[in-house]
């Protein structure tokens, strides 16, 4: 599956649902899938956006890997250049609405 980043999203309210992370873990939430696992190439590795939202983008009870570029170099706030494993539970933020509030 090919993912791009940018465009519109029907989840306005997250910076996030237009990135390859937003949108990988929307798939997973719209076809029921509770495993995944991402790879991206922004060289400045995972942005602050998708480190602090795509937990709560997660359907309940599932997790996605995401794994930046060897050699990613974070420069903007909490971006990571790191593998993370986000993983979405009983204890997370509240579902998306589409549209917004």
């Amino acid at each position: 599956m090919s993912f791009s980043s940018g465009g519109p999203t029907p989840y306005p309210n997250y910076a996030n649902a237009g990135h390859v992370e937003g949108q990988s873990a929307l798939f997973m939430r719209d076809n029921g899938i509770s495993e995944g696992l991402v790879f991206h190439n922004n060289p400045e590795g995972t942005c602050g956006f998708c480190v602090n939202m795509t937990e709560t983008l997660l359907p309940e009870n599932a997790k996605m890997t995401v794994v930046p570029p060897e050699g990613a170099i974070p420069v903007k706030r909490g971006a990571t250049g790191e593998t993370k494993v986000f993983a979405r539970n009983s204890n997370s933020q509240k579902s998306p609405a589409k549209g917004g509030c």
